[in-house]
């Protein structure tokens, strides 16, 4: 049995911005995450001038914030563009029952 037909008179909707988006976003997470964790290791490389141990500390937890951040706003951007992709496909039916053109329900 075939679930969620298609409608006759659907279409598909020209792809918009939400293609441009996945395409680079790969790309926007990768340098987006490897960044801040380049200045964290730059930081335990060359910055031993400064004998705070809490200030490297205070890099570590900037630099996983910033990469969690900007991870988490990738996935959000990610799931807002399919979902877009999907509302934009073909519209399919998934129950095509008749509907009862009455008033009142009838007794039972």
């Amino acid at each position: 049995m075939y679930f969620l037909k298609r409608l006759r008179r659907s279409y598909r909707h020209t792809p918009g911005l939400e293609w441009a988006i996945l395409k680079k976003l790969p790309f926007v997470l990768l340098v987006g995450i490897t960044i801040p964790f380049v200045a964290a290791v730059a930081n335990r490389v060359w910055g031993s001038q400064i004998p705070s141990a809490t200030f490297t500390t205070h890099v570590d937890i900037a630099t996983t914030a910033t990469a969690l951040t900007v991870g988490m706003a990738g996935m959000a951007l990610a799931i807002g563009c399919i979902m877009v992709a999907i509302m934009k496909g073909v519209e399919r039916n998934a129950d095509p029952y008749p509907l009862i053109e009455a008033e009142q329900p009838h007794a039972r």
